[in-house]
């Protein structure tokens, strides 16, 4: 705030009579010797104004931004650019804005005062002063004006002892409404510590709570970490055997198609050569059969001729049979290439059913003879 000479002069002299200048209580100074108005005549507008300005005082004092409040702006161009902190205390300022003018402006009013008497009683005095030097008697007409100087001087002090108690009452109302102000900022100040305090402890509990939760969430990714690193272990090993199973399903299924095609082919050979044995038994049999007949044919005559000796001719024709079979046998077994053992076996099995049929009255006839050979030799 800019001051005049006189403004300025007016606070050095109001120092001498118990002013206080504080940095703060000369910005006031300042704010209330540029106001034109009374406080009491101050709209709300222009009481918002002077709110303002009171706070750019105390917000210059401790350091914090400032606004600027003309008295062409509007007070909405003043505080458009508080923030809540700020309007907060702009509200706290305007609730006691008047009583701090009232105050402020008494205090200058009973600065002006004494500063008023002090000049009347120097200027009487220097009146009293020049007369005696003058011509060292008055005369009837500077009595007269040393008179009238006195009785206006005691009219000013009636005067200004009226107003000093008006303004005495109006101090104690202003007082009465500071203490009451004052009360009501306490309890707002203890209503906002206790808002504070819940606010604190609310953001104290939702910190703890975001803490834990952040600790939980960061306990559950490690586990969901240490569980991924578990399962793409185990999805690697289970890859590894599923991939020897397939090698091993390969190496089967290609074993088992050489197997098959073996197993065909040697089927095929089986088939062929029971195809190939069965006409032998077959021829075999024909044989057997007709040699059997052309034997009964031929030998009639010998029966006949022996009269009674059928024992003797069974035993031959027995003999002659499994030594036709046996030559029979022995010439497939050269020609389909049976293998020594089985040949053996032949040798063996034929005269061993010929001497069962001769001893004991029984044996195999040579279709069984013939399937049990054949078995021996495929197997």
């Amino acid at each position: 705030f800019e001051m005049s000479t006189s403004d300025e002069d007016f606070l050095k002299e109001g120092k001498k009579y118990g002013l206080q200048l504080s940095k703060l209580d000369v910005c006031h100074h300042k704010v209330f010797l540029n106001l034109k108005a009374s406080c009491s005549s101050l709209s709300e507008e222009d009481m918002g104004k002077l709110s303002v300005r009171l706070l750019n005082c105390q917000s210059a004092v401790e350091g914090r931004a400032t606004f600027p409040c003309t008295d062409d702006m509007s007070l909405r161009e003043c505080t458009k650019g508080m923030d809540q902190h700020t309007w907060n205390a702009y509200h706290l300022v305007s609730n006691r804005a008047r009583a701090v003018c009232y105050s402020t402006r008494q205090q200058q009013f009973h600065v002006k005062t004494e500063m008023t008497i002090n000049k009347l009683v120097w200027s009487s005095d220097q009146q009293v002063r020049s007369s005696s030097l003058g011509s060292g008697t008055f005369t009837a007409r500077a009595m007269s004006e040393f008179e009238r100087s006195q009785l206006r001087v005691s009219e000013n002090q009636e005067e200004l002892m009226a107003q000093q108690e008006k303004l005495k009452s109006s101090q104690q109302n202003v007082q009465v409404f500071v203490a009451e102000n004052l009360k009501e900022l306490t309890v707002e100040k203890a209503l906002i510590a206790a808002g504070q305090r819940e606010l604190a402890r609310m953001t104290d509990s939702i910190r703890k709570k975001l803490d834990a939760a952040s600790n939980i969430m960061l306990t559950n990714e490690q586990q969901r970490q240490i569980s991924h690193r578990q399962l793409v272990k185990d999805l690697s090993t289970v890859q590894e055997y599923a991939k020897f199973l397939q090698e091993k399903l390969d190496i089967g299924a290609k074993d088992l198609h050489s197997h098959h095609k073996e197993t065909s082919v040697q089927f095929e050979d089986t088939l062929s050569n029971l195809s190939k044995i069965n006409a032998s038994i077959e021829y075999l049999q024909k044989m057997v059969e007709e040699t059997r007949v052309e034997l009964g044919d031929k030998l009639g005559w010998v029966v006949r001729y022996l009269h009674g000796s059928g024992e003797r001719l069974t035993v031959l024709l027995c003999c002659v049979l499994h030594a036709c079979y046996l030559l029979v046998a022995m010439f497939l077994a050269a020609f389909l290439h049976v293998p020594m053992t089985s040949r053996f076996f032949l040798l063996l099995l034929v005269p061993m059913n010929a001497l069962s049929e001769l001893q004991e009255g029984s044996s195999l006839h040579f279709g069984a003879l013939t399937v049990l050979l054949a078995i021996f030799v495929l197997g």
